[in-house]
């Protein structure tokens, strides 16, 4: 892709309020990117995460990145994140070997910056992924191993990994998508078109509303709800003052805004404080 037509791209995403990304894959791109086009944040693709003095380059912008993890072993993604480490707090030394980096990566400032600067994007480079290869629990492995947000570069056909991706908390989601899947290349048959990036897109805002906030209590749509169908203690027939309540002159019926039935094994130790008719709610102190 033409140098200019990046320019070109990236002033139409500042018009739209998108933020403009690019991938490079040596140093001259890299320079390209931070010097001519000043990006925010550089992504980092699944192919260079063995690439040490790469990854060092990368570190030494001091810009957020985006760390794709196909291909890699835990091991893997340990070790480029210790270079990234290396670069972010060491950027005026020349970095001595890996094992320097691993030093350096145990460090709680390492640690702290990477938390402040690097997000980690779980993928699986085959183009279009199956569904076997997925794996998506690798992101709550790479979340509780590294302490970093975790997100999903998506190869996969249609939407379902996406919405599993969400349930797993991705901080981020990547989908290619392209004008035309006919086209050449290795990533347009995995791509979404643009009408059906939309329908991702609000997939998966529509699973972000029905992860909620992860207490367990009624939801305000339920109240109308719970008031039909929950139940109450009713009196079987007339119940005088003083007398005891049994399973015979009491019951359990809808709707609620009576005694909860889970009193009920208690009631039946009580007399009446008051008298009741037929069906009426039971109103006793148990």
């Amino acid at each position: 892709l033409p140098r200019g037509m990046h320019q070109k791209l990236a002033d139409c995403c500042r018009k739209q309020g998108v933020e403009f990304l690019s991938t490079a894959f040596e140093g001259g791109s890299l320079a390209f990117l931070i010097e001519n086009l000043n990006l925010a944040r550089l992504k980092i693709p699944s192919g260079e995460i063995t690439n040490g003095p790469f990854l060092h380059a990368h570190a030494l912008t001091g810009k957020d990145i985006i760390l794709s993890t196909g291909m890699a072993t835990l091991a893997e993604v340990g070790d480029a994140l210790a270079v990234l480490a290396q670069g972010y707090l060491y950027p005026s030394e020349p970095v001595l070997s890996i094992e320097v980096c691993r030093h350096t990566f145990g460090l709680p400032e390492a640690q702290n910056i990477l938390r402040q600067k690097v997000t980690i994007l779980h993928c699986t480079s085959q183009y279009p992924a199956p569904p076997e290869g997925v794996n998506l629990r690798a992101m709550q492995t790479l979340a509780e191993h590294f302490s970093l947000p975790v997100g999903y570069s998506d190869h996969t056909v249609g939407h379902v990994a996406a919405i599993g991706a969400t349930c797993f908390g991705a901080a981020i989601i990547e989908k290619h998508f392209t004008l035309d899947r006919a086209m050449e290349g290795p990533d347009h048959k995995a791509s979404v078109t643009p009408v059906e990036l939309k329908d991702y897109i609000a997939k998966i805002r529509e699973t972000e509303l029905m992860l909620g906030v992860g207490n367990k209590a009624m939801q305000s749509c339920e109240a109308e709800v719970r008031a039909v169908i929950r139940k109450s203690i009713v009196a079987r027939h007339a119940i005088a003052i003083g007398e005891k309540f049994t399973p015979e002159n009491t019951g359990i019926k809808r709707p609620a805004g009576g005694q909860s039935p889970m009193g009920y094994f208690q009631l039946l130790q009580q007399k009446s404080t008051r008298g009741y008719a037929a069906g009426d709610l039971i109103i006793e102190e148990v």
